[in-house]
């Protein structure tokens, strides 16, 4: 029938191997090919009753000689191959983000109406693309189809000319790459003197010991930011300045997992500005100065806060200190 639009589904292997992605550019060889000199992933059309994996394998197998491992969908596009666009893909098929559920497959779907496709026929390609991987990623021979491949990373993506939607593609996969990194909690505390050389110690609510002014580091928050935000929400006091002295690396064998503890120096606090303390009485239910020496005490003996503070008083010149579970690193 004139004019009747063909479906045709895809399968494309996103093979990723040591942080990096697999592209292919398409060559003037490539008999049904509309996008000579752009890059795209290895696979194609699922042939009439054939299993949709298995054709994704037959497709790389041909087009790029490797065997891979097929892991999970990433990703659903919808698009209609064109003949010599004059604009890139991505513009010239005007691509709507469809709308999906939480943690479903990311779909992208290209424009609503066929274009021409090859030897005129109007198509529309339902894609379906899976993160796969391989164990001979050395051993690519090309086909006919192609005339160079390369393995980019993520954030190369921009650097190539790619077909719509492999750009969105690879953002999804390094999206999906940055949240399964490993995550460290963040605290940041202030240590603060009086004129009298006295350190400024506050009592939380629900420890047994005291502290120092500071707290978790929230998201999107540098540990300075956290630092004087957290200040002034305890005690009610700006810092004025906010000067690194030392990060220690909690190893989380307590059980209540690693994290990072910076603290910084507030500088000494004149009478008047002493006078401006006033705890929460949320959090912080009072504070006081003491000498260093009590201070520690207060502090918990043998606790980590404890022994990272100790470590920078006990420094004859200031230089900021790197920690690991409250001792100075040695190799």
């Amino acid at each position: 029938m004139s004019g009747e639009i063909k479906q045709r589904i895809a399968g494309k292997a996103v093979i990723v191997q040591d942080g990096k992605v697999l592209i292919l550019r398409e060559s003037d060889k490539y008999k049904e090919g509309t996008n000579k000199g752009r890059y795209d992933f290895p696979g194609g059309r699922v042939k009439s009753g054939e299993n949709h994996e298995e054709a994704l394998k037959r497709e790389v197998r041909e087009e790029c000689s490797l065997e891979i491992e097929i892991e999970r969908p990433i990703f659903v596009g919808e698009w209609q191959p064109m003949i010599n666009p004059v604009r890139s893909s991505r513009e010239a098929l005007k691509p709507v983000l469809a709308k999906t559920k939480p943690h479903s497959i990311p779909r992208q779907a290209a424009g609503r109406s066929a274009s021409n496709g090859v030897n005129g026929e109007k198509i529309h390609i339902f894609g379906i693309f899976y993160r796969c991987s391989t164990l001979n990623f050395e051993g690519i021979t090309l086909g006919g189809d192609h005339d160079e491949y390369k393995w980019i990373n993520f954030d190369e993506r921009d650097n190539f000319d790619l077909i719509f939607p492999n750009c969105e593609v690879i953002a999804e996969l390094e999206k999906d790459w940055l949240s399964r990194l490993p995550a460290k909690r963040m605290g940041a505390g202030v240590l603060f003197f009086n004129e009298k050389g006295e350190l400024l110690i506050v009592k939380p609510h629900y420890k047994d010991y005291w502290s120092i002014p500071g707290g978790v580091v929230d998201k999107n928050e540098s540990p300075r930011a956290a630092a004087i935000r957290e200040t002034k929400e305890e005690i009610g006091i700006e810092v004025n300045k906010a000067d690194f002295l030392c990060v220690d690396y909690i190893s989380g064998n307590d059980g209540k997992g690693e994290n990072l503890q910076f603290i910084f120096y507030g500088g000494v606090l004149n009478d008047e500005q002493a006078k401006q303390i006033k705890a929460d009485g949320k959090e912080i239910m009072e504070y006081k100065f003491v000498p260093k020496e009590e201070a520690l005490k207060l502090l918990g003996e043998g606790k980590k806060l404890s022994c990272s503070i100790e470590q920078f008083l006990e420094q004859k010149e200031f230089k900021p200190l790197y920690l690991e579970d409250g001792c100075a690193f040695t190799d």
